[in-house]
């Protein structure tokens, strides 16, 4: 019976022992995962995300930017200039040398300081100046400002790098191409996850007007103006204003805007007014379309067919009902 029982209180120890050794390797297994630092979750802003900056030929122009660290540690930050240029029709932009040398900007920013670390919570100020040669091209002239911030700082860290980055737009006064036109307009659909196409029927709405911006000329463009939806009658059913978003030379952006209700039925007609440029050059654009409730249809049609149909099956006895009422009265 001891003996037993010796055997009962070893085994129990044994389990309790392989508890507490499970908990630990949890607990290290999280402190390694959730405590210890890590370089990828640096998490640094920037501040402001654009600057729209006009020039003369020889200005120089100084101005600053922010870089706030959110985080508990300190981080290393390092400064750079890069060109960009556009990627894709939804104003998106990639560091690249393919938009051509002429609109580069590179070479024109000085940075102070170029590299520093950061503490926890902490902002630093990094100012920069543009230096604008007597023979610059006149027109547009781009340039991002890219903060980043590398790991490896330790064994067990991981060394991810974040770049974020603050966009100058620098106009340069004198002779420019402001060329501009509207591309195309139309309702889109969403045939799967942010996947759209064009279409000229609708079913409901509100209706997604699609409207896109060529840039023809040298320097960026933002197009005023607004959309006037009108229905079948002639009536105005909706008019939303162009959002204010810069088209960069030799690119399209494309610009949705959501007009209209869900009840809508018939031909409508979509007629886009616009200015552009330093001297308001005009924009204009009409579009057509429908919008065809066709399920409700569908579903009305279908019901209107059930009763034709019981209306013809019962027709004999809606007669003799009809000769009873008129009988009896």
């Amino acid at each position: 019976m001891e003996f037993s029982q010796k055997i009962k209180h070893s085994n129990l120890r044994k389990l309790l022992l392989v508890i507490i050794a499970g908990v630990f390797l949890l607990y290290s297994i999280f402190y390694i995962l959730y405590s210890a630092p890590r370089a990828h979750a640096a998490g640094i802003s920037i501040s402001p995300l654009t600057f729209e900056i006009n020039v003369n030929p020889g200005d120089v122009v100084t101005n600053s930017l922010r870089v706030h660290n959110p985080t508990d540690g300190s981080v290393q930050i390092n400064i750079d200039v890069e060109n960009f240029a556009p990627r894709g029709e939804e104003g998106k932009v990639t560091v690249s040398e393919d938009f051509g040398e002429s609109y580069s900007l590179r070479d024109w920013l000085i940075l102070n300081p170029s590299s520093f670390t950061i503490g926890p919570g902490s902002t630093q100020v990094i100012d920069f100046t543009i230096q604008v040669p007597r023979n610059a091209e006149p027109g547009g002239h781009y340039g991002s400002i890219l903060a980043s911030v590398g790991g490896g700082a330790g064994a067990g860290q991981l060394g991810i790098a974040q770049k974020i980055g603050s966009l100058l737009l620098v106009n340069v006064a004198g002779p420019v191409e402001e060329k501009m036109w509207v591309k195309s307009m139309t309702p889109v659909i969403e045939t799967a996850k942010d996947t759209y196409q064009d279409t000229d029927f609708v079913e409901y709405g509100p209706i997604i007007m699609r409207t896109r911006f060529e840039n023809l000329g040298t320097v960026h463009l933002k197009p005023r103006g607004y959309v006037l939806l009108k229905d079948m009658f002639g009536r105005e059913v909706a008019r939303e204003e162009i959002p204010q978003v810069n088209v960069l030379p030799n690119s399209i952006r494309r610009v949705d805007m959501e007009m209209g209700q869900k009840w809508m039925f018939g031909k409508y007609t979509a007629d886009l007014t616009a200015i552009y440029g330093s001297k308001n050059e005009p924009l204009t654009f009409s579009t057509s379309f429908w919008v065809i409730p066709w399920t409700a249809v569908t579903f009305v049609g279908i019901g209107l067919l059930i009763l034709l149909w019981i209306l013809i099956k019962a027709r004999k006895r809606l007669k003799l009902a009809f000769k009873i009422l008129f009988r009896g009265g």
